[in-house]
């Protein structure tokens, strides 16, 4: 299935750590990619955006050329503080990119 396909459903996260960096509000700041789906992401960060804000990615690929994704704040650690071990949000993407799904499938195998 494609991944606008699998959106609605609960979706295989794979663990990473990826460095990323968010783009909100006309600020730039850095955040840790912690789990990734098809779907979105949960961003570790100290600058957590408030739910439901657009957020641009943009992380570094061994091709050297960064992959860019657009999405929403989907949920935030801040609502519940002491339910996360980590301090960042949940991330729905708003597109599908081919080479983001292809990292993922690389990650995946």
């Amino acid at each position: 299935s494609t991944p606008a396909e699998t959106r609605g459903m609960r979706q295989t996260r794979i663990r990473t750590a990826i460095p990323v960096e968010i783009c909100t509000g006309g600020r730039v700041v850095e955040g840790t990619v912690r789990n990734a789906s098809h779907g979105g992401m949960f961003v570790e960060t100290r600058a957590v955006p408030a739910q439901g804000e657009p957020v641009s990615l943009r992380f570094s690929t061994r091709d050297e050329i960064p992959i860019e994704l657009t999405g929403l704040v989907w949920w935030t650690t801040e609502d519940s503080p002491y339910r996360h071990a980590r301090r960042g949000f949940g991330l729905r993407l708003l597109e599908d990119d081919v080479r983001y799904s292809a990292m993922l499938s690389r990650m995946a195998s």
